[in-house]
């Protein structure tokens, strides 16, 4: 499924700059009809080409997504008795389990938190 989503816009783009550059050809030899056609045909092409490389991009990405997995649960408890304190109750995939160094949860204080990778 792949590498079709780039060989079918690549043969599109291909033959709307043929026609492009034939409407171009036709236009410099002043016959307005013939080349007006082919430069939008070509024109259609190009813009086909993109929209099917895009779309084509598009799955292969949402495809990816799927690849994802589960990194970790995470809860949050208000702290009883305490403005904008939590504790953290994180457990990653692999059954760990995120605790200061004295082993007890660790308590956030804010109210805004950020975990990255």
């Amino acid at each position: 499924m792949g590498l079709i989503w780039w060989i079918l816009p690549a043969i599109a783009a291909v033959i709307g700059l043929m026609l492009l550059f034939a409407g171009f050809g036709k236009l410099a030899r002043l016959k307005a009809g013939s080349g007006a056609v082919r430069l939008t045909f070509g024109a259609g092409m190009l813009a086909l080409a993109g929209v099917v490389a895009f779309a084509g991009l598009n799955l292969q990405t949402y495809k990816r997504l799927t690849k994802e997995r589960y990194a970790a649960n995470i809860k949050f408890e208000a702290v009883e008795g305490e403005a904008n304190a939590y504790t953290l109750d994180l457990t990653f995939s692999d059954g760990r389990k995120l605790v200061e160094a004295n082993g007890a949860q660790p308590v956030l204080r804010g109210n805004e938190f950020e975990i990255g990778a």
